[in-house]
């Protein structure tokens, strides 16, 4: 959902300033199908195409990493396409973000509910090996 938002609002936003959809088929990206094979692979990991098995939970955190990182070098190599550098940054942080917590994306709005959230109640995420649980209430 969010992501189609972004979509629509790049679009719109494009389209205001002075952009057309007609000279976006001109764009020519260097090593495309590497985001197709990222997402297939991202949508084998997440779905249960692959299944709900041991070796999934073991290294799918770190085979989603490695998508990011494919994504990373398909956007650096196409720096000189308008906007490329700001999405590789944004992707650049989210992707250490998700390094920093074990490979695993952070879900902002299930994870403090999950420790029994109270409307007013802070939370801090903590790293390393002293924070099972990643993120915790603030005193």
């Amino acid at each position: 959902m969010v992501l189609s938002i972004a979509v629509i609002l790049a679009i719109l936003i494009g389209l205001a300033t002075g952009g057309s959809l007609r000279s976006f088929g001109t764009v020519r990206f260097r090593l495309l199908p590497l985001v197709f094979i990222a997402l297939l692979i991202q949508i084998a990991i997440f779905t249960p195409i692959a299944g709900d098995t041991d070796l999934i939970h073991r290294i799918g955190p770190w085979v989603y990493v490695g998508t990011i990182a494919m994504l990373l070098a398909f956007m650096a190599l196409n720096l000189a396409i308008p906007g490329m550098k700001l999405i590789l940054l944004g992707t650049l942080l989210n992707g250490l973000v998700i390094v920093a917590n074990g490979g695993v994306f952070v879900e902002p709005f299930t994870a403090p509910a999950s420790l029994g959230s109270k409307p007013g109640l802070r939370y801090r995420i903590v790293l390393g090996p002293r924070a099972p649980e990643g993120i915790v209430p603030a005193h």
